[in-house]
């Protein structure tokens, strides 16, 4: 297994553990390439972990509003 980092920008770097490397990994003709195409797996993969959880949050607020706003009309 392979430790993967990489500059990102704004001062940040992505790192990546586990990109493991196996035998047709190894021998790729261009192994930047299937570096480069794991890495945009994995960075899509996370974004959309990401943006789940930040839409679980919002329907939360959105709830906790929802009956903040049902408690408040019952007085």
């Amino acid at each position: 297994m392979l430790e993967l980092s990489s500059y990102v920008g704004g001062g940040e770097t992505d790192t990546i553990e586990d990109f493991v490397l196996k035998r047709e990994r190894r021998e790729a003709d261009d192994m930047a390439a299937v570096i480069r195409v794991h890495c945009e797996a994995e960075a899509a993969r996370r974004a959309g972990r990401r943006v789940a959880q930040e839409l679980a949050n919002a329907q939360a607020e959105v709830a906790a509003a929802q009956a903040r706003l049902a408690k408040l009309r019952a007085g």
